[in-house]
C-alpha cells in the first residue's frame, strides 16, 4: 500500500496508462508503488513489489553499485529523461536478466521525496542491435576472404541481385571507367545487365543463371569476350550454386593470354593441315584468314598477289559478320591496285618485313585510311609470305580494336609463310622438272 494515503496512490495508478514499467521508491529504496507493465518486465506482481526493495529488481552482482547510486541522486534529486536514459541490467522473477532503459524523475510528496524510475524493457533491441553488428562483422568478414582473390567475384541472391563484389570486380570497373554504380555492383540486378548485352557466350550465361537460381543446376561455365577499347581480353566464368544460402557466386577469371595461345594453336593447326595436302597457295592463304580472324578476333583479313600488270591486286578476303561496316571496306579493298614499294602493303612486299600499325587510319602511308575510319577499323599489321628471297603474298588484318603488337602470331604467320612459300617453290620445282 502507498504510504501517502489514497489520493498519492490514485495520481500514481495514472502510471498504469504508460507503456513502460513505472517504480515510485523512497529514498531507502523501498517500492512505494509499481504499475501493471512492471510485472510484464520483470514478472512480479505490483503487490509483490510495494514495500520490497528496488533492488529485487537488479541481479546480484550490481546491487552494492546501485545502493550508492540510489543515495547520490537523493542527495542531489534531478530529472533524467529517457532521450538522456541510462543503460542497465535488471533481473525477472524467474532470474533471467533483463536489459532495461531508465529515466529518473523526483516530486515531493508533503515532506518527503520520492523518486519515479521509467523501466523499458530494450532486450528485444539489444538482441537486434546484437545481431546487427554480428551481421556487419560477418559481411565483413566475407568481404575480406573475397577481396583475397585474385579474380573478380560477385555473390548473387535468389533474385539475382549482386549483394557482395571484390576488390578485383572494383579495380577492373576502375580501370575501365564504369560508372560509380557499376563499380560498387551492390544492388544491381545481375541477369539484367547479362540479358543487355548482345553476344552469343554471354546469352548463354543470361539463360544458366535462372537455373541455378531456382536450383535446377549447380554449377556453370563459360567463356565470354571483354574487350575495351585498346585491350582484346576473354574471361572464363565459373558459376555456383550455394544452396545453403540460396545464392549464386561467380567467378570471373582472365584466360586471354590462355585463349590466344589457344587460337595461335589453331592457326598452327590450318598451317599443318594446308601443308599435309599441299593446298594451293591462295586456298591455304584464305583458311589462314578465317582461322586467324574467327580465333583472334580480327574483324578483317585479305590476301594481296601480283597480278598481270605487276601491280598488287587482292586476292582473297574475311570479313566478320559482326562488323557490317568491314564490308565496305571489304568493297574498297577489292577495288584498287597497289603498285610494288608503295603504301603499307607495297612496302611489305618490297622490305620482306612484317609491319604492325596501331592507328592505320592515321597513318599517311595507307591509301585506304577513309574507308578503315568509316568502318571503325584502328589496328591493322601486314605479313610478307617469303622463300628464298622471293614474295609470293602480302597477309593483311585489321581489328575495331587497338591492338598492341602480338610477336607470337608475327611470328608464326611469318613462319607459316616461309612453310607455305617453300612448297610452292617446290611444287613450282617438280613441275618444271616434269615439263622437262
Amino acid at each position: 500500500m502507498s504510504v501517502f494515503g489514497g489520493s498519492a496512490h490514485e495520481r500514481w495508478s495514472l502510471f498504469d496508462l504508460v507503456p513502460d514499467a513505472m517504480v515510485v521508491v523512497n529514498a531507502r529504496g523501498r517500492i512505494l508503488y509499481a504499475n501493471v507493465e512492471t510485472e510484464r518486465v520483470f514478472g512480479y506482481t505490483p503487490a509483490e513489489l510495494s514495500g520490497a526493495l528496488l533492488e529485487t529488481l537488479l541481479p546480484e552482482r550490481v546491487r552494492a553499485q546501485h545502493s550508492v547510486h540510489l543515495s547520490n541522486y537523493f542527495l542531489n534529486p534531478a530529472t533524467r529523461p529517457m532521450g538522456a536514459s541510462v543503460e542497465l541490467v535488471g533481473q525477472h522473477k524467474d532470474g533471467r536478466e533483463v536489459a532495461v532503459e531508465i529515466s529518473l524523475s523526483s516530486v515531493r510528496e508533503g515532506d518527503v521525496t520520492v523518486g519515479i524510475a521509467a523501466l523499458r524493457d530494450v532486450t528485444a533491441r539489444k538482441r537486434a542491435e546484437e545481431a546487427e553488428r554480428e551481421g556487419r562483422a560477418e559481411t565483413a568478414r566475407v568481404q575480406a576472404q573475397l577481396d583475397c582473390a585474385p579474380n573478380a567475384v560477385v555473390r548473387l541472391d535468389r533474385d539475382a541481385r549482386i549483394t557482395h563484389v571484390n576488390e578485383a570486380w572494383r579495380r577492373f570497373a576502375r580501370e575501365n571507367n564504369a560508372n560509380a554504380e557499376t563499380i560498387v555492383g551492390v544492388g544491381l540486378n545481375y541477369l539484367d545487365a547479362a540479358r543487355g548485352i548482345r553476344e552469343e557466350s554471354v546469352r548463354l550465361v543470361a539463360e544458366a543463371l535462372p537455373e541455378m537460381l531456382t536450383g535446377l543446376r549447380d554449377t556453370f561455365t563459360a567463356v565470354y569476350p571483354c574487350h575495351s577499347p585498346t585491350q582484346v581480353r576473354w574471361f572464363r566464368l565459373d558459376a555456383r550454386r550455394i544452396n545453403s544460402d540460396d545464392a549464386v557466386v561467380t567467378i570471373h577469371t582472365d584466360i586471354t593470354e590462355h585463349y590466344l595461345a589457344e587460337g595461335r594453336l589453331r592457326v598452327q593447326a590450318v598451317v599443318a593441315q594446308s601443308l599435309a595436302e599441299r593446298a594451293p597457295l591462295v586456298e591455304s592463304c584464305r583458311r589462314i584468314l578465317a582461322a586467324t580472324c574467327e580465333r583472334l578476333e580480327w574483324d578483317f583479313g585479305a590476301v594481296w598477289q601480283r597480278n598481270e600488270t605487276g601491280n598488287l591486286r587482292c586476292a582473297e578476303t574475311w570479313t566478320s559478320p559482326a562488323c557490317p561496316p568491314a564490308s565496305d571496306f571489304e568493297r574498297a579493298t577489292r577495288a584498287i591496285d597497289i603498285p610494288v614499294g608503295q603504301g603499307l602493303v607495297g612496302q611489305a612486299w618490297t622490305s620482306q618485313v612484317h609491319e604492325w600499325i596501331e592507328e592505320v587510319a592515321a597513318d599517311p602511308r595507307f591509301a585506304r585510311a577513309s574507308a578503315a575510319a568509316e568502318a571503325g577499323l584502328r589496328t591493322a599489321f601486314f605479313v610478307p609470305l617469303c622463300a628464298e628471297g622471293e614474295v609470293l603474298a602480302v597477309l593483311e588484318f585489321f581489328s575495331r580494336i587497338q591492338r598492341s603488337p602480338d610477336q607470337a602470331l608475327l611470328d608464326l604467320l611469318a613462319t607459316a609463310g616461309a612453310q607455305l612459300g617453300t612448297q610452292v617453290l617446290r611444287v613450282r620445282a617438280e613441275r618444271r622438272a616434269l615439263g622437262a
